[in-house]
């Protein structure tokens, strides 16, 4: 809802405010029901071999947690970097799921343990991130951005 958008997106202009929880918030908002469903299916295919790396049960799964609202955080904090006096509002889990799937492709090579960052599955994923996020911004300017109607 625009309430929710507006109370919990992030919007880099407010987190210098007192707004600093908005890099966690943001997350679990979404621009809507097909936005949910790529960030799910992301979550799934790219979060399964980071979560079996670190473990299971609580540990494990406390592990995760915190490495996918790190994830989160450090995206928003790349978002305002490029942003700081943006208003826009942004919501989603993309960065947090596109940390992820960084971490997976390094387990491809190896499962249980980490290939390099020049490894060929890290060089090819991060490719095709680049080329999908560029057509997204070329095609799909909607894309990680929600209106607030007044």
């Amino acid at each position: 809802s625009p309430a929710a958008v507006e109370s919990f997106a992030l919007i880099p202009a407010l987190v210098g405010e007192g707004g600093a929880e908005r890099l966690v918030t943001h997350l679990f908002l979404h621009g809507g029901w097909a936005h949910v469903a790529l960030n799910a299916l992301g979550l799934l295919a790219f979060g399964a071999p980071v979560a079996r790396l670190l473990g299971p049960a609580g540990r494990g799964g406390a592990l995760f947690l915190a490495f996918y609202l790190l994830c989160g955080v450090f995206a928003g904090l790349g978002f305002m970097l490029l942003h700081p006096a943006g208003l826009q509002p942004v919501v989603g889990a993309s960065g947090a799921v596109s940390g992820l799937m960084a971490a997976a492709s390094r387990l491809i090579e190896r499962p249980g343990r980490l290939s390099g960052f020049a490894s060929r599955p890290v060089v090819g994923m991060a490719a095709g991130w680049l080329a999908i996020n560029g057509l997204a911004a070329v095609f799909g300017d909607h894309l990680g951005k929600v209106a607030v109607s007044s």
